[in-house]
């Protein structure tokens, strides 16, 4: 692997921004595709608009199917600098070998917008990754071997392409999926798979977490009785927290 490698930048916006013609995307897209010197990368990119604006009717399954695609063509045009229409099936599994092992340049530490507002337009958040790592103990710099996918993560990777390959299929643009030509999917989830870590808060966090919250209610009624009532309700209810937000398609109620 190269050792001058950059951070790529995001290829999909939210799909509120969404634009499903090559012609309406933003220029500096466009400018980013061209630069991968890929041929058939423009028709690549058509195919993977028009797949993922296919999933508009849930935000959640687009986000996540943006995230599998958009990884895929980002390894696919610059780093195996290949279309999607030539990938094979052991193209496939350098794919993967590569999901587990990122390069430093396309983690970050932080889950941020792709991209920003300025003046009237659309521009690449610099701060933007493919690929995160949290750490406490380095919140700031990414490290490689800090990196890691569960074994659920790498099933969706391999549910996902699977549809997309399926999709380019149907529409004549590949011959064959290539993630259904991979026998044993199975060794990479022995091989990667790893205990779960377990991300919750103990009871003596808990205590200081809703100790907080009751000293803000007292000395703030009017703006933080609501924050008590949200952290007691989370605890003593175990709620998730997408059951006590309001979406476009239902609102909660006491």
């Amino acid at each position: 692997m190269s050792n001058n490698i950059l951070p790529p930048q995001p290829l999909f916006d939210t799909l509120d921004n969404l634009k499903i013609t090559l012609g309406q995307t933003n220029n500096q897209i466009s400018l980013y595709i061209l630069s991968s010197g890929i041929g058939k990368a423009q028709e690549d990119y058509r195919h993977a608009l028009e797949f993922l604006y296919s999933y508009r009717g849930s935000k959640d399954t687009f986000a996540s199917y943006r995230r599998e695609v958009e990884r895929l063509l980002q390894w696919s045009w610059f780093i195996n600098k290949t279309s999607l229409s030539q990938l094979k099936r052991l193209d496939i599994e350098h794919f993967i070998d590569f999901c587990q092992k990122p390069p430093l340049e396309w983690i970050g530490v932080k889950t941020v917008p792709r991209y920003l507002n300025k003046d009237g337009l659309r521009v690449v958040n610099p701060l933007w990754r493919p690929y995160i790592v949290k750490s406490s103990l380095h919140a700031n710099e990414p490290r490689q071997k800090d990196f890691s996918l569960s074994s659920k993560a790498l099933q969706a990777v391999f549910s996902i392409l699977s549809s997309f390959f399926t999709y380019l299929v149907q529409e004549e643009y590949i011959d064959s999926n290539p993630i259904a030509l991979i026998r044993q999917k199975s060794k990479y989830l022995r091989k990667h798979q790893q205990k779960a870590k377990i991300r919750r808060l103990t009871e003596l966090q808990w205590s200081y977490v809703v100790d907080t919250a009751e000293l803000l209610a007292q000395l703030n009624p009017e703006e933080h009785e609501r924050t008590l009532f949200v952290i007691q309700a989370l605890y003593g209810m175990y709620l998730r927290i997408s059951e006590l937000a309001a979406s476009p398609r239902w609102t909660p109620e006491m």
